[in-house]
């Protein structure tokens, strides 16, 4: 039997929180899976997880909490599961898992097993855990990046660019030189500018230039820079600068519809952007992990077009309550149109 690799990592931290009414906070891992480099379609990736030394205590991706979704353009998946969900088979309880505990996942591709030995246990102290499968490396995605454009308007270059992903990205350099040497490019941003971290959706950014010449031609370059300090360059593109009287040129797209919650993941706080293609009714709500509205946080006619609407989100629910670490989903509504993006709340 031909065995399929995975790089497995862990995403993020268990937390463990107050409990809302009598209900057990959940103790979530996230853990980062891939196949090849590519996304393991959903309903393809099942899992067991075990605690080490007791194999009847056990929970299954279809345990409550549990279970696995792609993160389409970013080259993995996330398998995420509560280990308060761990239950024991003969005594028929929930075991009160401890920080110590070590954890052994066996993860299933296509009905095909790939890991009979993968094991989680905590050493970073605060909850959080690192893996002992053996992995030598984890190899970030580079930043995708689907556009990079320059117009020039009202005296000036307006830079937008688009990320369909961005995997620890700190912030973005731009950099402009009169020819196609980009060793003579100079930076013309002051400061850098902000990334959106570790995100699997898309992302918009812009920048405008006024220190240019008109009749000139100009190379842009964009330089994105991750929190190790490793950067990555995108361009040139080139852009004539007309003379002086000859107009402006069409405005440059916009991304319409529900963008990315930053950050992401976030403690406690979050901000979502949307956009309207037209005037019209719009709906912002937040669903926990079973499908249970928690809040809604816009319900209303919006009068413009083209303009972001920011939206915050303070992690309480629609009673003022703090709400739990987990998956949420936000859904975004409006004439004949929904859209649902994933976020992960970590305390």
């Amino acid at each position: 039997m031909k065995k399929i690799t995975l790089i497995i990592i862990i995403l993020a931290c268990i937390t463990l929180l107050s409990a809302l009414e009598n209900a057990v906070a959940p103790k979530m891992v996230y853990i980062q899976i891939s196949r090849d480099g590519t996304v393991p379609p959903e309903g393809t990736i099942t899992f067991t997880c075990n605690l080490v030394g007791n194999t009847l205590i056990k929970l299954t991706s279809n345990s409550p909490n549990c279970g696995y979704f792609p993160v389409h353009g970013s080259g993995y998946g996330v398998i995420y599961a509560d280990v308060t969900q761990l239950y024991h088979e003969v005594n028929e309880v929930y075991y009160n898992w401890q920080p110590a505990n070590e954890l052994r996942f066996a993860v299933v591709y296509d009905n095909e097993p790939q890991y009979a030995n993968f094991n989680v246990f905590h050493t970073l102290g605060d909850g959080c855990f690192e893996s002992s499968a053996g992995i030598e490396e984890f190899i970030p995605l580079a930043v995708t990046l689907s556009s990079f454009t320059a117009v020039y308007h009202s005296d000036q270059v307006e830079l937008q660019w688009i990320t369909q992903s961005e995997t620890s990205n700190a912030g973005w350099n731009v950099y402009r030189c009169n020819c196609e040497a980009q060793e003579e490019a100079l930076q013309v941003n002051p400061e850098l500018i902000p990334g959106h971290g570790t995100c699997t959706e898309p992302q918009q950014y812009s920048f405008k230039d006024a220190e240019v010449e008109t009749g000139t031609t100009c190379y842009y370059w964009l330089e994105s820079v991750d929190y190790s300090g490793s950067n990555q360059t995108y361009g040139p593109i080139e852009l004539q600068i007309p003379e002086d009287g000859q107009g402006d040129p069409p405005p440059v797209d916009i991304v319409y519809g529900l963008h990315d919650a930053y950050p992401n993941p976030f403690n406690p706080e979050t901000t979502i952007n949307f956009v309207m293609e037209q005037p019209g009714k719009a709906n912002l709500a937040i669903f926990n992990i079973k499908g249970q509205k928690v809040v809604t946080l816009y319900d209303d006619f919006v009068n413009t077009a083209g303009e972001p609407v920011s939206i915050h989100w303070d992690g309480k629910d629609s009673n003022g309550r703090d709400t739990g670490s987990g998956i949420y989903f936000y859904q975004f509504r409006t004439t004949g149109k929904t859209q649902v993006k994933k976020m992960v709340l970590v305390k």
